[in-house]
């Protein structure tokens, strides 16, 4: 037989064919135990489903790999149906949950037919791997068509002798006259809500997946940015250095315009780019001197800095680093999390501490390209507003 350790192997018409074990999963002679790493949907060394997923029902239903309408990366999932009964993809991976916490499954779509619909859903089980129902509530809202990708999320607290969490997408059909429907998904997650400490000038020991908040850049000056399930945003870099010069951490929620440009806050030399429309730009400051920070923000057309009210930071000069939180849902007036701008930008820099002062180019962080006294849009580490999450569960 040529299946492998995690499969039975039964011969069938002279040829082996190999049922993996539970609870591995795969195709042919290969059985994988199930995962969290192709959450990302990058992965498809096998389809329908793809690695790290099931098929809650396999008829009429074809989950294949889409190489054009992907929300980030280089792959999403193309999910198409021929069947006015429900259809699901769920997470192969039991992740480890506890009763009465609250749990988050997220899921960026693309829905632009109007004969299928799609939603995030959780499901619980106990110790012995045993579903617990009823369901009522597991759902989340429907996806509506929009020509481009959008972030849904549902958020449950977890049934009485929860041991595992796992969630999906469910595929609905509209009916008649529609005979067919297709939607893209990409970027699913599920996490438990992760809180951030800012009072310790350390970087974060978080409880779930990652560890750590993530690191967008390690050098010159490492910058850290995550946020959780709530939209509460970390931001960490190096700490200052007495008699040198201030830290800065900047964050564009959105892109940073590549032709508008504000002035640097605390009235040093130069400028910086643009938040475009729908975003902001948030600036973390530490000065040399005495260790104080805080977190300033200004809109696009703006040209004054304003204190972010919804934020807090670390201040002590001795400290690792400086680090600091924001609500991002507030800072922007109020939008739901799943409606923050897609993209995030961020450089870090030191200035000389004057008024005037400038941008020390040798720290500079990405390094910069026109090395002058500005920051920009090209001079910036971008990433998806999905690799920000932190609390993923845990296998």
């Amino acid at each position: 037989a040529n299946c492998d350790a995690n499969a039975t192997c039964t011969v069938e018409n002279g040829q082996a064919v190999c049922t993996c074990d539970w609870p591995y999963h795969g195709i042919g002679t290969a059985c994988t135990a199930p995962s969290d790493q192709n959450w990302d949907f990058e992965d498809w060394s096998y389809s329908d489903p793809p690695v790290d997923f099931l098929k809650s029902a396999v008829s009429d239903f074809s989950l294949s790999q889409e190489t054009t309408q992907v929300n980030d990366g280089a792959s999403s999932c193309n999910a198409t149906w021929t069947t006015q009964s429900n259809r699901e993809i769920v997470s192969a991976m039991y992740g480890v949950a506890s009763a009465a916490a609250d749990y988050t499954v997220h899921l960026w779509v693309h829905d632009n037919d109007p004969a299928g619909r799609t939603a995030p859903f959780l499901w619980f089980y106990d110790a012995t791997f045993t579903r617990i129902t009823p369901d009522s509530g597991n759902y989340g809202s429907n996806s509506v068509d929009s020509g481009t990708w959008r972030n849904l999320t549902h958020r449950l607290t977890a049934d009485a002798g929860t041991a595992y969490v796992r969630g999906g997408a469910r595929f609905y059909d509209v009916g008649s006259p529609f005979t067919t429907a297709t939607v893209h998904v990409d970027d699913f997650d599920i996490t438990a809500h992760e809180p951030f400490d800012v009072t310790d000038a350390a970087l974060d020991t978080l409880t779930g997946v990652p560890a750590t908040p993530w690191q967008l850049a390690a050098s010159p000056m490492p910058i850290h940015v995550s946020a959780n399930d709530e939209g509460t945003l970390y931001l960490a870099t190096g700490r200052v250095t007495q008699g040198q010069g201030d830290r800065m951490v900047f964050v564009w929620i959105g892109t940073p315009h590549t032709a508008q440009v504000v002035p640097m806050p605390w009235s040093k030399a130069g400028t910086v780019a643009e938040p475009m429309a729908g975003g902001l730009l948030l600036a973390l400051i530490q000065e040399e001197s005495n260790g104080y920070c805080e977190v300033r923000y200004i809109l696009p057309g703006q040209t004054n800095w304003s204190a972010v009210t919804a934020s807090s930071c670390s201040s002590e000069v001795a400290g690792a680093l400086v680090e600091a939180t924001v609500d991002l849902p507030a800072a922007l007036g109020g939008v739901p999390v799943t409606a923050l701008p897609a993209h995030v930008h961020a450089a870090a820099v030191e200035v000389g501490g004057a008024n005037g002062g400038t941008i020390v180019q040798a720290l500079q962080t990405p390094a910069c390209s026109t090395c002058d006294a500005n920051i920009q849009a090209t001079e910036t580490v971008a990433v998806h507003r999905a690799r920000l999450l932190v609390g993923r569960v845990a296998p």
